[in-house]
């Protein structure tokens, strides 16, 4: 039997459901149970940054403090990678994904969850990437709103929406409850 790595939901459907969030993460069990109960799941996808970090890089964060120094010194890598996005490998992956995927849904939405969603250094990388949003824990929310003003500020552009999933999920379920009542 092979092991599902791709999670589906949709139209009230849903490969698995919110008990799975040491799996999915916290914004994926929280799509899989909106799917679930008919609430709108908005096009598009989050780039796990922690996940896609490890993948790429062949470095698990949990280990990392064994060996990531030396590496740091000896400059195997410019920065940690599991505070800012390397831009080079798993950063090279988000862009091609950003940019094939907007090749065939212009308006789809993409964006980041994990540590990086507060690190200046990264959100720069999402705004020329061109991400609509970034996620992060709420304790975190203010230095990644200023982070991403300043980005905007430099690029002439509007700063990526900054979310925590909690906020998302309640502002979908009260505009979904709200629409019942007329």
């Amino acid at each position: 039997m092979t092991a599902i790595t791709v999670y589906l939901f949709g139209n009230k459907k849903a490969d698995g459901d919110g008990a799975m969030k040491p799996l999915l993460g916290g914004k994926g069990a929280n799509l899989v149970e909106m799917s679930r109960i008919g609430l709108p799941v908005p096009p598009g996808f989050s780039f796990g940054t922690n996940d896609l970090t490890q993948t790429c890089l062949g470095m698990s964060r949990d280990d990392s403090g064994s060996f990531l120094p030396p590496y740091i010194e000896q400059e195997i890598v410019k920065k940690n990678p599991f505070a800012t996005i390397d831009e080079a490998g798993p950063g090279k992956l988000i862009q091609m994904a950003v940019e094939l995927g907007r090749r065939t849904r212009p308006e789809i939405k993409l964006g980041i969850c994990g540590e990086h969603g507060d690190d200046p250094d990264s959100i720069k990388f999402c705004h020329r990437a061109g991400l609509t949003y970034l996620s992060c824990s709420p304790f975190r929310v203010p230095v990644a709103r200023l982070a991403s003003a300043q980005a905007a500020m430099e690029e002439g552009c509007r700063p990526i929406s900054i979310q925590n999933t909690r906020q998302k999920s309640t502002r979908l379920l009260c505009a979904h409850l709200k629409s019942f009542r007329h």
